[in-house]
């Protein structure tokens, strides 16, 4: 029997459902109404129609336009944002598929633990995650399920006892946790760099800069369209740290801050949209549909590494936990299978690894 542990789940925030919302999506785009949407996902037509409300109030966005008259008590269509949203979800769920192939079979352990996963969207939005927890499922037959968030978020959850282990890439809020106390070991996994994307015909002439400080530079001075996270990910406190380095505090109408639009494909996305220039991490880049109409213009160098950890819990604080399921987990995500898992992951499509393994040079 063939085991399918992984699907893409990708919240929002933490009301918001990632895959119940692109579910409802799909159906309302096959049927044209809420209300019957509702009906084949089996939820209620005021949980659906609230669950579309606190999503374009979250992504600020349009997402559903209502009709009046038509079948089942009025028509219903998906805006553009809301079929760009979709399409990158299912693109995101086929990836995953076709990975996972290298990685399941009949031979599966069958299950013998379970772990709960705080993660950052990188390894997500990539779909390497799900590659390498099919892969340690095999191996161990323990059940890792994960809840993405930002870096900051995943942190966050892990202070409150709220899941087993935590995946981040933001150094700083990881070792503020570990001097708390509350984390026990932190451990680097893999790591990837970070990117100045922009306008494939680059106005600014941005990619004659030395590197992402001078070309940052050149946007906040020429208040040309940026767009950041603006949330408490590793990537928005990465852009702050350039900020505070070039002494500049951006703001006014060429900095447009977009919080929670799924992590860095979110970013890439609106980018795409007002040809602006962003800050992110390449490996999303490169799995991203935006790459054909963005391009790398600068890149940095050693402080742009974008180091990716596994942070344990202090037994001591958490009881509760899975800490044996947690320690089992790091020690084979920097064994030798996860390691090369990491390092071939995109390398046939890309011609170079989304991820580096720790201690590889890119």
């Amino acid at each position: 029997m063939k085991h399918k542990l992984f699907k893409v789940s990708i919240n929002l925030d933490n009301d918001i459902p990632g895959d119940v919302l692109f579910n409802l999506f799909s159906q309302i785009k096959r049927y044209g109404s809420i209300r019957r949407a509702a009906e084949e996902i089996n939820v209620s037509y005021r949980y659906a129609w609230g669950l579309i409300k606190k999503a374009e109030e979250t992504l600020g966005v349009d997402l559903v336009i209502r009709k009046t008259g038509g079948a089942a008590g009025g028509g219903a269509v998906l805006t553009g944002d809301a079929e760009e949203l979709l399409a990158d979800y299912r693109w995101l769920d086929r990836e995953i598929t076709l990975q996972q192939r290298n990685f399941t079979g009949d031979g599966a352990a069958g299950v013998t633990g379970y772990l709960l996963l705080a993660t950052t969207l990188e390894p997500v939005e990539t779909g390497l995650l799900a590659v390498l927890v099919e892969a340690f499922f095999k191996e161990t037959g323990i059940t890792v399920r994960h809840i993405s968030a930002g870096s900051g978020q995943a942190i966050a959850m892990a202070e409150q006892g709220r899941v087993d282990i935590v995946f981040s890439h933001a150094p700083d809020l990881e070792r503020e946790f570990l001097r708390s106390g509350k984390g026990a070991s932190r451990q680097e996994v893999m790591y990837n760099p970070f990117v100045l994307v922009g306008p494939k015909d680059d106005p600014l002439r941005v990619k004659e800069a030395s590197g992402i400080l001078e070309a940052m530079e050149r946007i906040a001075r020429s208040e040309a369209a940026f767009i950041s996270r603006a949330d408490h990910s590793g990537t928005y406190l990465q852009e702050q740290q350039c900020w505070r380095e070039l002494n500049i505090t951006p703001g006014g109408q060429w900095y447009k801050k977009s919080p929670a639009l799924m992590g860095n494909m979110g970013v890439l996305r609106q980018a795409v949209k007002q040809k602006a220039y962003a800050l992110v991490d390449r490996a999303t880049f490169l799995v991203s549909r935006s790459n054909t109409e963005l391009d790398i213009l600068a890149a940095g160098g050693d402080g742009f590494q974008n180091p990716f950890s596994l942070i344990t819990l202090n037994k001591g604080y958490y009881p509760h936990l899975n800490h044996q399921e947690a320690e089992t987990f790091l020690t084979w995500m920097t064994g030798e299978q996860a390691q090369e898992i990491i390092g071939s992951f995109g390398r046939k499509t890309f011609r170079v690894p989304v991820f580096y393994p720790v201690g590889k040079k890119c």
